[in-house]
């Protein structure tokens, strides 16, 4: 009994080593252990959109705006998705496409934060579709890596904020991987995804390019999948030129990216709130103009 009781004691002491060995500092592991397939040595980090954006949704005049503010996610894209790659030795470069800000300062200002990980970037006038954004980074992008088979794209947004670090999801470097899929009736009968987030490998540059272009083409929207120039229906293509197989979910189910305070009980009804990613709508304090 004692020799019982002796071994396994040993063995759970084997099993503590060995998932102490599986974390980090902060307890979650690093993109080696926690990945399949091949670890990338670069990974490119393209944002996309507006970075800042004001609007009054509300028909009150009193309701506060709504903003897409890169200055209020910086730290915690940094603390979740730029920081825990560098911690695992990964190159991380960072290119972005936005719209102009209200002014040159303002612009400079979050060329400034991105310091000496940022490769390139461009500012333009507002473009005429949301896709259009996309299409200028990944291209951006793709010029700058070539054919580099050991660099992956994550694409995000400037307003987009995250509850997990990237290095503690169980990703597949070998394969596209969207958030998760859009609430369940949009995913039944049009196959739309969350155009938040998205991990691609370098040799799919060019299908993912191919599949956002008919995304955005309103030309093939059908019925009640009315395209209107997002991505949101990249996955139907994609299923296609590269197969099913290839395509992967950080996170399963019917998901939204919007705080629970702000979803209807029919969207409830629909999605739940992701536990994952979250869209910031909160606004800068501070102005530079």
């Amino acid at each position: 009994m004692k020799f019982i009781h002796a071994a396994r004691a040993l063995w759970l002491g084997v099993i503590a080593a060995t998932a102490a060995k599986l974390r980090t500092n902060d307890g979650e592991a690093t993109v080696k252990e926690m990945s399949t397939g091949s670890r990338p040595r670069t990974v490119a980090l393209g944002f996309h959109g507006e970075y800042h954006r004001k609007v009054f949704w509300e028909q009150s005049p009193a309701a506060p705006p709504k903003c897409s503010d890169y200055f209020q996610s910086a730290d915690n894209i940094h603390k979740n998705i730029v920081k825990p790659l560098q911690d695992a030795g990964v190159e991380v470069r960072i290119y972005f496409h936005s719209n102009f800000g209200a002014c040159p300062q303002m612009d400079s200002r979050l060329v400034g934060l991105f310091g000496t990980n940022l490769r390139n970037h461009t500012f333009t006038a507002r473009l005429p579709q949301i896709v259009d954004s996309y299409l200028r980074v990944v291209r951006m992008i793709a010029d700058d890596i070539g054919q580099d088979d050991d660099a992956a794209i994550v694409l995000l947004r400037f307003d987009a904020q995250y509850k997990k670090t990237i290095t503690s999801l169980n990703i597949d470097w070998d394969k596209i991987h969207f958030a998760f899929r859009d609430k369940q009736w949009n995913w039944d009968h049009c196959r739309m995804t969350s155009d938040l987030f998205h991990i691609l490998p370098r040799q799919y540059v060019d299908p993912f390019l191919q599949a956002v272009e008919w995304s955005g083409d309103n030309t093939k929207s059908a019925g009640y999948c009315n395209h209107g120039g997002n991505p949101h229906f990249v996955y139907e293509p994609l299923s296609k030129s590269v197969g099913v197989g290839k395509l992967a979910f950080i996170e399963q189910g019917f998901l939204s990216s919007r705080p629970p305070q702000e979803m209807s009980p029919e969207e409830m009804q629909q999605a739940t709130p992701s536990q994952f990613i979250e869209i910031s709508r909160a606004c800068s304090t501070t102005t530079e103009c």
